[in-house]
C-alpha cells in the first residue's frame, strides 16, 4: 500500500477521534488510539492544522486539538 494512502488513513482517523471525542484532544491520545509513534501523531495534527481541519490550543503541557464548533462551545474560540 502507497505510504499516501497509509497517512490519509491515518489522518481520517484521528481527525474522527478529534471529532468525537468530549474533550480536547493531546498528541499521546492520538498516538495511543492509532497505535502509531508520538512523532507520527504530532505530524498528523499538524497536517490537519495545516488544512484548516482542526484547531489546537497552546497549554503549559503542550497542544490539545478540537474542531472549532467545539473550542467555540468551550469559549476557547469567539
Amino acid at each position: 500500500m502507497p505510504r499516501s494512502t497509509l497517512v490519509e488513513g491515518l489522518k481520517d482517523r484521528a481527525l474522527e477521534l478529534v471529532k468525537s471525542s468530549d474533550r480536547l484532544v493531546g498528541v499521546s491520545d492520538v498516538a495511543r488510539a492509532l497505535k502509531v509513534s508520538w512523532a507520527t501523531a504530532r505530524a498528523i495534527l499538524l497536517m490537519l492544522e495545516a488544512e484548516g481541519k482542526v484547531l489546537s490550543i497552546r497549554t503549559p503541557k503542550g497542544r490539545l486539538y478540537s474542531v472549532a464548533e467545539k473550542l467555540r462551545q468551550l469559549g476557547l474560540l469567539k
